[in-house]
């Protein structure tokens, strides 16, 4: 009775969940090229900037295992997945011609600066403070390489404004040095 107990439990811990073409379609979903990624070298067929999935390596490869037996997509899983197979940043970002984009300083200083910049009561940014302050007391922030449209959509507001956020931000200065 035990003993088929035990085989019953190895059959059902080796069952595939996940095909190889699921496998496929997440890693494809996972790393897109829009989103500054690319394959891993192991990864991918590279041919100048051009480049394509290697499909053979990916199923082959010791996540595609763990992935085919998991029994759904959780989100460690896509994170996983995204580690092993996508190219985020560096040098073989470069090989599939995706170049660093320079931030202003402004967005580079974010989060440490929004607080600082809501200060300054500009109309401007006034639609996005609800959303940004929430999102800095939100944990999930810290997702690598997760950064929601609507913060997108405040660092295209900040580069809009930045001439009259440096002014506003200037003239704090002033007024704190003359104090």
């Amino acid at each position: 009775m035990m003993r088929s107990v035990f085989i019953a439990l190895c059959l059902v811990v080796s069952v595939s969940c996940w095909t190889n073409e699921q496998l496929l379609m997440a890693v494809e979903t996972g790393c897109k090229a829009k989103n500054y990624m690319c394959p891993k070298e192991e990864y991918g067929i590279f041919e100048g900037s051009d480049w394509t999935w290697d499909k053979d390596a990916i199923v082959g490869s010791p996540l595609a295992e763990v992935f085919r037996k998991s029994r759904h997509l959780t989100a460690e899983t896509a994170a996983a997945i995204t580690e092993a197979y996508c190219c985020t940043e560096g040098s073989c970002l470069y090989r599939c011609g995706i170049y660093p984009k320079v931030e202003i300083d402004l967005i580079e200083a974010f989060p440490t600066n929004a607080h600082e910049i809501f200060k300054l009561d500009l109309p401007e940014l006034e639609k996005y403070r609800e959303f940004v302050l929430d999102w800095l007391r939100n944990e999930q922030r810290l997702i690598k390489g997760r950064i929601p449209a609507e913060i997108e959509e405040f660092f295209d507001a900040l580069h809009t404004h930045q001439k009259k956020i440096r002014e506003k931000l200037r003239a704090q200065q002033e007024a704190r040095r003359n104090d």
